[in-house]
């Protein structure tokens, strides 16, 4: 932008430079079409002249005079025609060399730009992988965390599974135990029906043993189930 402006305005001097240029030769042409109306009235004056020498002697003054005032002119306008040319080339000079320090300086910025951003990227990638090994490592943790706990509760539901099953036969096997006295107590008492009525019929024989075996198949299934034994039950 500022080289922009700088040309810009280097390119509006010039042509005011060039414009003034325009106007001085202008003046110039002006002052010879003078010059040679000058000789024409001259001319015209040394033809109707009554005193040839006179006039001869007036003519020449006057064109001496319009001569050096024409290279009077003509040096003037060439020599700031030479001063303009000079400060346009100078001032194109000063632009060039402008651009080219804005030129050298906008690249070193950029070289510092192109190093920052760069050492910016490399910042950034290591963080980022910082990042993910930390996530990695944290996944992992919490992966082998939840295994532990996982083992921890299969473990914990694995002895309590064994320790009710323990528990059951305990109750089976002290059911089974009730059972067995409890017909033990059964025959004994039978025996001593059997000592007090030696002439029972069968049927009662055969009532009571069948009294005896579904109550001892019942508090088998009873304890199996977990239910309490009631000692007696029918």
């Amino acid at each position: 932008m500022a080289v922009d402006a700088c040309i810009e305005e280097l390119t509006a001097e010039r042509q005011v430079l060039l414009d003034e240029i325009e106007s001085l030769k202008t003046r110039l042409k002006t002052s010879g079409d003078e010059a040679a109306a000058l000789r024409k009235e001259v001319a015209l004056l040394n033809d109707t002249s009554q005193s040839p020498h006179a006039m001869a002697h007036r003519m020449g003054k006057l064109l001496r005079h319009v001569v050096d005032e024409v290279t009077e002119m003509r040096a003037e306008a060439k020599a700031e025609m030479e001063a303009l040319v000079a400060a346009i080339e100078s001032d194109a000079e000063d632009a060039r060399r402008k651009h080219d320090e804005l030129l050298a300086e906008a690249e070193a910025q950029r070289s510092a730009t192109e190093a920052e951003c760069a050492e910016a990227k490399k910042e950034l990638e290591a963080e980022l992988a910082r990042m993910r090994a930390e996530t990695q490592s944290a996944i992992e943790d919490a992966w082998q965390k939840a295994q532990q706990e996982r083992d921890q509760l299969l473990a914990d539901a694995k002895r309590e599974a064994d320790d009710c099953r323990e528990q059951a036969r305990r109750v089976v096997d002290e059911a089974n135990l009730h059972q067995i006295k409890i017909l033990e107590q059964l025959m004994v008492v039978y025996r001593g029906l059997e000592a007090v009525r030696p002439c029972s019929n069968r049927r009662i024989r055969r009532d009571t043993s069948r009294r005896a075996t579904a109550s001892w198949c019942r508090s088998s299934r009873k304890a199996a189930r977990g239910e309490p034994n009631r000692l007696g039950s029918p």
